[in-house]
């Protein structure tokens, strides 16, 4: 821990200095802007993730991000709601709703995110890199709203998040496949896939069901699609749904798989998986016999 201090007190010298960061380069489209009481380590991690995003988004699919986004990084719950209302001009009572659920944010060009000084470097550059997620799908989609189908944004940003943080050898992808395994297997309550199609829908079963379950089926759904038919073809759902406007006919163009048999196919194979004995082994997305 020693050897760690000159570096956080010099970080912490041009954050006094200097509050917004440049994540990477200073081409990036990407900027870190933290608010007093983040942890030097955090804005660390976050600029990481922000680096490998960037990364894997010009590899996996041949795409730079070109939106000019802001990274806001508060310390706490408090903090969030009120940058909640701050930067995205929402009521008290809505802040309030979000703060329920989430700790992080899109919006436009602006990535909010709740870092705590005791949260883990693996928690922190997942939920950068899963936002960052949301913002290639709005350049892809615009103007198209990409939470046309909800789950499919969400579950793809989780997906995508856990191989990102991977390709930094932080934590291995599959270790969040079976954590969302095991979410779901100990869940008291489980929505089904089809009630995660609209925001609604989605914001119903946070309160209900609890973020980490919903988040866990969103991603698994996600996963099972992009080990199916790769990275090139998650982008190109996005880049249909720009065209249609419809979550399920883009589905269906980019898949060639109607969207309602692709519920019924991932909702028997989930079952079954959830129900098979052997603990957190990962979970198998081929057809259910």
């Amino acid at each position: 821990m020693t050897r760690h201090r000159p570096l956080a007190a010099v970080l912490t010298l041009l954050l006094l200095v200097c509050p917004v960061l440049p994540a990477a380069a200073q081409t990036s489209p990407v900027q870190i802007v933290p608010e007093p009481g983040v942890a030097p380590e955090a804005v660390l991690d976050v600029q990481r993730a922000v680096e490998l995003s960037l990364e894997f988004f010009r590899r996996e699919y041949g795409v730079d991000l070109t939106r000019q986004v802001r990274v806001v990084l508060v310390p706490d719950r408090t903090s969030y709601i009120a940058a909640l209302v701050r930067e995205f001009r929402v009521d008290q009572a809505e802040a309030d709703r979000r703060a329920r659920t989430t700790t992080g944010w899109t919006g436009g060009a602006t990535i909010l995110m709740t870092v705590t000084t005791n949260s883990a470097r693996a928690f922190r550059m997942t939920l950068t890199a899963h936002e960052l997620v949301h913002q290639l799908q709005m350049q892809v989609t615009a103007p198209v709203n990409p939470w046309r189908l909800y789950w499919m944004a969400e579950g793809v940003a989780d997906a995508v998040a856990a191989r990102i943080v991977e390709s930094g050898g932080y934590a291995a992808a599959g270790a969040y496949q079976m954590r969302w395994v095991e979410v779901m297997r100990r869940a008291t309550r489980r929505p089904d896939l089809q009630e995660l199609v609209t925001e609604a829908g989605w914001f119903v079963s946070l309160d209900r069901n609890g973020s980490g379950t919903t988040y866990a089926l969103a991603a698994l759904a996600g996963l099972s699609l992009m080990e199916r038919h790769g990275h090139p073809a998650i982008l190109s759902y996005f880049r249909a749904l720009a065209g249609t406007n419809d979550g399920a006919a883009a589905f269906q163009q980019t898949f060639n798989q109607a969207l309602e048999a692709f519920l019924e196919e991932f909702r028997r194979s989930l079952s079954n998986q959830l129900g098979a004995a052997g603990g957190s082994r990962g979970l198998s997305l081929t057809p259910a016999a």
